[in-house]
């Protein structure tokens, strides 16, 4: 049976909190994504999701666009 979103979510979250040391101020700031972020391992082959990290060149854009949008 796949696991749910919230399962993975919920598991994710737990692994956050218990394996990176995070002080309870920043796993309370962190997003799902950022928790999720700082358990894959950026070398493998595929992420969840399928999608690549953001590069330095993505995030220059992404503020650009925001700057004149």
């Amino acid at each position: 049976m796949r696991e749910s979103f919230g399962q993975s979510l919920a598991r994710r979250m737990a692994l956050t909190a218990q394996y990176l040391g995070w002080t309870p101020d920043i796993f309370w700031a962190a997003t799902p994504q950022e928790c999720n972020a700082a358990l894959t391992d950026p070398h493998a082959a595929e992420f969840d999701g399928g999608a690549p990290p953001i590069t330095r060149s993505d995030v220059k854009n992404l503020l650009e666009l925001e700057n004149n949008g």
